[in-house]
């Protein structure tokens, strides 16, 4: 990638935690690089209903019970962390997205196009009939997680060029 883009532009989605806080929301966001984590063995007692729902829903999935409930810790933190958050299954897995909205990927993404920049948030919501709230919440998720994001992105961006390539051909 050229560096002089990298420069002129919000090209990544730790330049978007460096914009212009927008309707009222704080700048302190802090910015951590998503590391793989020490686990921690943890003992949960719940309803054995619920325990049976998850373990069907896991194995229907082809997933551990254990799997899914550190699925569920994870993301449920995230969400609460993050309110507005949900998260969605899709041909590429599981990914983070605005309660009724689109992937936050999509959003950092579409910020990109806009060429980045102190109002970005605020165009944002305008061309995607959000409000700037919700776009903070979707650019602050963005910063916490830049990694996911990126490896999203960086999806897109290669399936786009190879279907591309194909349609030229």
């Amino acid at each position: 990638m050229d560096p002089l883009a990298l420069s002129q532009t919000a090209r990544t989605t730790s330049d978007l935690a460096e914009l212009e806080p927008v309707g009222g929301w704080s700048a302190d966001v802090v910015l951590r690089c998503q590391q793989m984590a020490e686990t921690a063995n943890v003992s949960v007692r719940m309803n054995r209903e619920t325990a049976a729902r998850i373990r069907a829903r896991a194995e229907a999935r082809g997933e551990r019970l254990s799997d899914a409930l550190r699925r569920y810790a994870e993301e449920g933190d995230r969400a609460e962390t993050h309110p507005g958050v949900v998260f969605r299954s899709g041909p590429a897995g599981r990914r983070a997205a605005l309660a009724g909205g689109p992937d936050i990927w999509e959003l950092c993404w579409a910020a990109r196009q806009l060429g980045g920049g102190k109002q970005v948030a605020e165009r944002l919501a305008e061309q995607l009939a959000l409000t700037p709230d919700r776009v903070a919440v979707a650019l602050r998720y963005a910063a916490e997680f830049p990694e996911e994001i990126e490896a999203r992105i960086e999806l897109h961006e290669r399936e786009t060029a190879h279907y591309e390539s194909l349609a030229g051909d």
